[in-house]
């Protein structure tokens, strides 16, 4: 059984550090909730811009992105413990050193937490049985879409193989369940 991870807004709170970042650089005040869909078409900032400020961030201050949840450690290490392969997968280029840094500052080591790290900009082409994502892209494009529930996924309807989880605890359970159901 292989499980795939998206690093950015399922394990690093990397959009919470844009908007801290954004609203300090032009003094505005918005939240984590103003991007109200994936591509930043209702929000007050592009995805253009988005995508430049967090890769600035991975570039140069990676130790300021926050992970997404208390105890990031021992819940991926619960993940690793029910598969055989689980990789941490980033559609973003050119910050896999950052990003393995960041992984290895939260106690979350290759080999021992997980398989591989993987950049592939069309996750759903590498194959795994169940995928953890906050990209509702993936809705309907993989056999099993644990969505973990941000704001700008949140147009997503629980259906086509893919189920709304607001924690990685939610996810494993979800994912003990179905491999439960597929054994018996």
């Amino acid at each position: 059984m292989k499980i795939s991870i998206d690093m950015d807004g399922v394990l690093a709170e990397t959009q919470k550090a844009f908007i801290k970042d954004f609203n300090s650089r032009y003094d505005y005040s918005y939240t984590l909730e103003d991007i109200g869909d994936y591509d930043c078409e209702c929000a007050p900032f592009s995805k253009r811009t988005l995508i430049e400020v967090t890769n600035k961030l991975w570039k140069d201050d990676w130790e300021c992105i926050s992970p997404t949840e208390d105890n990031l450690r021992r819940k991926v290490k619960k993940i690793c413990e029910i598969s055989s392969r689980v990789d941490i997968v980033t559609a973003r280029m050119k910050r896999e050193k950052q990003m393995k840094s960041w992984l290895e500052m939260h106690g979350i080591y290759e080999d021992e937490h997980y398989s591989d790290f993987i950049r592939e900009a069309e996750k759903h082409d590498l194959g795994h049985d169940f995928y953890i994502d906050d990209n509702p892209y993936y809705h309907g494009k993989v056999n099993k879409l644990f969505l973990y529930s941000r704001p700008w996924n949140m147009e997503v309807k629980e259906e086509n193989g893919t189920e709304r989880v607001y924690s990685l605890d939610e996810a494993r359970s979800g994912i003990e369940r179905l491999a439960k159901r597929t054994l018996e």
